[in-house]
Protein backbone atom coordinates (compact mmCIF):
# COMPACT_ATOMS: atom_id res chain seq x y z
CA UNK A 1 0.00 0.00 0.00
CA UNK A 2 1.20 3.51 -0.81
CA UNK A 3 0.78 5.16 2.56
CA UNK A 4 1.26 8.60 1.02
CA UNK A 5 -2.20 8.21 -0.52
CA UNK A 6 -3.73 7.83 2.91
CA UNK A 7 -1.67 10.76 4.18
CA UNK A 8 -3.05 12.88 1.35
CA UNK A 9 -6.59 11.78 2.17
CA UNK A 10 -6.13 12.78 5.82
CA UNK A 11 -4.66 16.11 4.72
CA UNK A 12 -7.83 16.71 2.72
CA UNK A 13 -9.81 16.20 5.93
CA UNK A 14 -7.72 18.84 7.70
CA UNK A 15 -5.51 16.30 9.52
CA UNK A 16 -1.71 16.60 9.47
CA UNK A 17 -0.15 13.26 8.52
CA UNK A 18 3.40 11.90 8.54
CA UNK A 19 4.53 8.59 6.98
CA UNK A 20 7.02 6.50 8.97
CA UNK A 21 9.48 4.22 7.17
CA UNK A 22 10.52 1.92 10.00
CA UNK A 23 13.04 -0.91 10.10
CA UNK A 24 11.64 -4.34 9.27
CA UNK A 25 13.20 -7.63 8.14
CA UNK A 26 16.08 -8.39 8.56
CA UNK A 27 15.75 -6.20 11.66
CA UNK A 28 13.79 -7.57 14.61
CA UNK A 29 12.31 -6.31 17.85
CA UNK A 30 12.71 -3.96 19.56
CA UNK A 31 14.12 -1.86 16.68
CA UNK A 32 10.86 -1.36 14.71
CA UNK A 33 9.01 -0.39 17.89
CA UNK A 34 11.79 1.97 18.86
CA UNK A 35 11.50 3.63 15.45
CA UNK A 36 7.85 4.50 16.03
CA UNK A 37 8.50 5.57 19.61
CA UNK A 38 11.28 7.86 18.38
CA UNK A 39 9.02 9.27 15.65
CA UNK A 40 6.35 10.16 18.21
CA UNK A 41 8.94 11.80 20.44
CA UNK A 42 10.38 13.65 17.45
CA UNK A 43 6.99 15.07 16.45
CA UNK A 44 6.11 16.01 20.01
CA UNK A 45 9.50 17.66 20.55
CA UNK A 46 9.18 19.60 17.27
CA UNK A 47 5.43 20.28 17.53
CA UNK A 48 5.89 24.05 17.33
CA UNK A 49 7.99 23.67 14.18
CA UNK A 50 5.28 21.61 12.50
CA UNK A 51 2.43 23.73 13.90
CA UNK A 52 0.78 20.72 15.49
CA UNK A 53 -0.67 20.14 18.96
CA UNK A 54 1.71 17.91 21.00
CA UNK A 55 -1.31 16.53 22.86
CA UNK A 56 -3.07 15.42 19.66
CA UNK A 57 -0.70 12.87 18.15
CA UNK A 58 -2.08 9.56 16.87
CA UNK A 59 -0.63 6.49 15.17
CA UNK A 60 -2.37 4.36 12.57
CA UNK A 61 -0.94 1.07 11.33
CA UNK A 62 -1.89 -1.68 8.89
CA UNK A 63 -1.22 -5.42 9.24
CA UNK A 64 2.35 -5.70 10.58
CA UNK A 65 2.31 -1.91 10.92
CA UNK A 66 -0.75 -2.35 13.11
CA UNK A 67 1.33 -4.65 15.29
CA UNK A 68 3.96 -1.91 15.37
CA UNK A 69 1.43 0.70 16.52
CA UNK A 70 -0.17 -1.61 19.08
CA UNK A 71 3.02 -2.93 20.68
CA UNK A 72 4.71 0.47 20.74
CA UNK A 73 1.79 2.14 22.48
CA UNK A 74 0.37 -0.66 24.62
CA UNK A 75 3.56 -2.53 25.56
CA UNK A 76 6.65 -0.37 25.03
CA UNK A 77 4.74 2.78 25.99
CA UNK A 78 7.09 5.51 27.19
CA UNK A 79 9.98 3.24 28.17
CA UNK A 80 13.49 4.67 27.89
CA UNK A 81 15.65 3.49 25.01
CA UNK A 82 17.88 0.62 26.11
CA UNK A 83 20.25 -0.32 23.32
CA UNK A 84 23.98 -0.88 23.42
CA UNK A 85 25.82 2.21 22.25
CA UNK A 86 22.73 4.42 22.12
CA UNK A 87 23.12 7.84 23.69
CA UNK A 88 19.82 9.59 24.57
CA UNK A 89 19.34 13.19 23.49
CA UNK A 90 16.81 15.92 24.25
CA UNK A 91 14.21 14.35 21.97
CA UNK A 92 14.18 11.30 24.25
CA UNK A 93 12.83 13.47 27.05
CA UNK A 94 9.55 13.85 25.14
CA UNK A 95 6.68 11.45 25.82
CA UNK A 96 6.68 8.54 23.35
CA UNK A 97 3.01 7.65 23.78
CA UNK A 98 0.27 8.63 21.35
CA UNK A 99 -3.12 10.13 22.21
CA UNK A 100 -5.07 7.79 19.92
CA UNK A 101 -4.30 4.65 17.94
CA UNK A 102 -5.80 3.26 14.73
CA UNK A 103 -5.36 -0.47 14.06
CA UNK A 104 -6.42 -1.49 10.55
CA UNK A 105 -6.48 -5.27 9.85
CA UNK A 106 -3.70 -5.28 12.43
CA UNK A 107 -1.65 -8.28 13.57
CA UNK A 108 -2.46 -7.51 17.19
CA UNK A 109 -2.16 -10.98 18.70
CA UNK A 110 1.23 -12.52 19.39
CA UNK A 111 -0.16 -15.73 20.85
CA UNK A 112 -1.29 -17.52 17.72
CA UNK A 113 0.02 -15.55 14.78
CA UNK A 114 3.00 -15.74 12.42
CA UNK A 115 3.77 -12.09 13.19
CA UNK A 116 6.09 -13.49 15.89
CA UNK A 117 8.34 -14.77 13.10
CA UNK A 118 8.35 -11.34 11.45
CA UNK A 119 9.18 -9.25 14.51
CA UNK A 120 10.95 -11.84 16.66
CA UNK A 121 12.77 -13.94 14.11
CA UNK A 122 12.59 -17.51 12.86
CA UNK A 123 14.49 -18.93 15.84
CA UNK A 124 11.86 -17.64 18.28
CA UNK A 125 8.94 -18.62 16.08
CA UNK A 126 10.09 -22.23 15.66
CA UNK A 127 10.77 -22.76 19.37
CA UNK A 128 7.41 -23.25 21.18
CA UNK A 129 8.77 -22.19 24.58
CA UNK A 130 10.51 -19.09 23.28
CA UNK A 131 7.48 -18.23 21.14
CA UNK A 132 5.19 -18.46 24.16
CA UNK A 133 7.52 -16.31 26.27
CA UNK A 134 7.79 -13.76 23.48
CA UNK A 135 4.03 -13.60 23.10
CA UNK A 136 3.57 -13.16 26.84
CA UNK A 137 6.02 -10.27 26.85
CA UNK A 138 4.83 -8.43 23.73
CA UNK A 139 1.17 -9.34 23.14
CA UNK A 140 -0.78 -6.02 22.97
CA UNK A 141 -4.09 -7.54 24.00
CA UNK A 142 -2.67 -8.87 27.25
CA UNK A 143 -1.06 -5.51 28.06
CA UNK A 144 -4.07 -3.25 27.52
CA UNK A 145 -4.86 -1.39 30.72
CA UNK A 146 -7.22 1.21 32.09
CA UNK A 147 -6.23 4.71 31.03
CA UNK A 148 -4.81 3.69 27.65
CA UNK A 149 -5.47 5.89 24.64
CA UNK A 150 -8.65 5.48 22.53
CA UNK A 151 -8.54 2.74 19.87
CA UNK A 152 -10.00 2.50 16.38
CA UNK A 153 -10.28 -1.05 15.03
CA UNK A 154 -11.19 -1.98 11.46
CA UNK A 155 -11.01 -5.32 9.64
CA UNK A 156 -12.89 -7.52 7.17
CA UNK A 157 -14.69 -10.69 8.16
CA UNK A 158 -13.13 -12.58 5.25
CA UNK A 159 -9.52 -11.65 6.11
CA UNK A 160 -7.50 -14.83 5.48
CA UNK A 161 -4.18 -13.38 6.67
CA UNK A 162 -5.02 -12.00 10.12
CA UNK A 163 -8.03 -13.62 11.81
CA UNK A 164 -10.74 -11.07 12.53
CA UNK A 165 -11.16 -12.66 15.96
CA UNK A 166 -8.02 -10.85 17.11
CA UNK A 167 -9.85 -7.55 16.72
CA UNK A 168 -12.80 -8.90 18.64
CA UNK A 169 -10.54 -9.99 21.50
CA UNK A 170 -8.99 -6.54 21.76
CA UNK A 171 -12.47 -5.05 21.57
CA UNK A 172 -13.61 -7.15 24.53
CA UNK A 173 -10.47 -6.27 26.47
CA UNK A 174 -11.12 -2.58 25.81
CA UNK A 175 -14.59 -2.98 27.28
CA UNK A 176 -13.16 -4.78 30.32
CA UNK A 177 -10.50 -2.10 30.88
CA UNK A 178 -12.86 0.79 30.05
CA UNK A 179 -10.64 1.99 27.21
CA UNK A 180 -12.55 4.13 24.66
CA UNK A 181 -12.85 2.42 21.27
CA UNK A 182 -14.63 2.27 17.95
CA UNK A 183 -14.72 -0.98 15.99
CA UNK A 184 -15.80 -1.75 12.43
CA UNK A 185 -15.94 -5.31 11.11
CA UNK A 186 -16.90 -5.34 7.44
CA UNK A 187 -18.42 -8.39 5.71
CA UNK A 188 -16.00 -8.31 2.75
CA UNK A 189 -12.66 -6.75 1.91
CA UNK A 190 -10.03 -9.34 2.73
CA UNK A 191 -6.60 -8.23 3.90
CA UNK A 192 -4.65 -5.24 2.66
CA UNK A 193 -7.47 -2.99 1.49
CA UNK A 194 -5.52 -0.01 2.83
CA UNK A 195 -6.18 3.21 0.94
CA UNK A 196 -8.87 1.36 -1.08
CA UNK A 197 -7.37 2.08 -4.48
CA UNK A 198 -8.33 -0.66 -6.95
CA UNK A 199 -4.92 -0.89 -8.60
CA UNK A 200 -3.35 -1.68 -5.24
CA UNK A 201 -5.68 -4.57 -4.38
CA UNK A 202 -5.66 -7.12 -7.22
CA UNK A 203 -5.19 -10.11 -4.90
CA UNK A 204 -7.98 -9.62 -2.40
CA UNK A 205 -11.33 -10.07 -4.09
CA UNK A 206 -13.45 -7.46 -5.79
CA UNK A 207 -16.02 -6.14 -3.33
CA UNK A 208 -14.69 -3.17 -1.37
CA UNK A 209 -18.01 -1.37 -1.08
CA UNK A 210 -18.03 -1.57 2.70
CA UNK A 211 -14.33 -1.41 3.56
CA UNK A 212 -13.97 1.85 1.61
CA UNK A 213 -15.92 3.47 4.42
CA UNK A 214 -13.12 2.98 6.93
CA UNK A 215 -11.13 6.04 5.82
CA UNK A 216 -13.89 8.56 6.43
CA UNK A 217 -14.98 6.72 9.57
CA UNK A 218 -11.42 6.94 10.87
CA UNK A 219 -11.07 10.62 9.93
CA UNK A 220 -14.33 11.44 11.71
CA UNK A 221 -13.33 9.37 14.74
CA UNK A 222 -9.88 10.92 15.11
CA UNK A 223 -11.36 14.41 14.73
CA UNK A 224 -13.91 13.74 17.47
CA UNK A 225 -11.42 11.97 19.70
CA UNK A 226 -8.71 14.60 19.62
CA UNK A 227 -10.77 17.78 19.34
Amino acid sequence: MDHSLLACFLNEQGISAFVLWYRSYPYHMPLPYMDLQRAVRFLRYHADDYLIDPDKIAAVGFSAGGNLAAVTNLVLRNAPVVWEGYEPDEIDTADGRVNACGLIYAAISMEEDKIVGVVGGREIYEDPDRRAAFADQYDPIGHLQEGDCPLFLAAAQDDEVVPVQFNERLHQKAIEKQVPYEIHIYPYGGHGFGACIHEQMPMFGSDWTEVRKWKMQFAEWITRTLR
